[in-house]
Formats: C-alpha cells, structure tokens, sequence
C-alpha cells in the first residue's frame, strides 16, 4: 500500500505545484485518493488512517497561495503517518 500513497503524492504535488491552474489534475488527485481509501479499508480498515488523512489533504490543500515547503511538509507528515501505520501493521 505504501506505493499507492507515494504515487497519490505525486500526484497532489504536481497538482498543487506545476499544474496548479488545470484542474483535470486536482480532481485526479482527489479521485485516485478516494479509491486509495476505499481498497485500504477493503484491505484493513487500519490503512483507512493513513488514506483519510491523505484525502483530507487532497481535498483541504489549496491549489493557490501555499509556498512548496509548506506543501512539502504536509506531504512530509503523511509519508510519516503511512510509515507509522505500517509498522503497527506488521
């Protein structure tokens, strides 16, 4: 699961940074991350944690006005709840 978290961070990265002003990417980011969260609960309903925040994030981010520290710090924190999710997992 955590190749789908890191692939939905690409995605909002470049949805929030490089492609900002189309929206197709925004809501392929909010699209894949709803599917993400809905095979994590499929899968076990503790990788829902990690997957809800991700979707909070896709959605809650703005695609304006944030400079990418701040993005890469919100991503920084959901790469390190997927961690700490997979670890209890184990």
């Amino acid at each position: 699961m955590s190749w789908m978290a890191l692939t939905g961070s690409v995605l909002h990265v470049k949805s929030t940074i490089r492609e900002r002003d189309n929206p197709r990417y925004r809501t392929a980011s909010i699209a894949f991350h709803s599917v993400g969260l809905v095979v994590a609960l499929w899968i076990d309903p503790l990788l829902a944690l990690p997957f809800g925040f991700l979707l909070i994030r896709a959605v809650v981010v703005p695609q304006h006005g944030w400079r990418p520290t701040r993005i890469g710090a919100v991503e920084i924190l959901g790469s390190l709840i997927v961690l700490a999710v997979a670890i209890v997992a184990l």
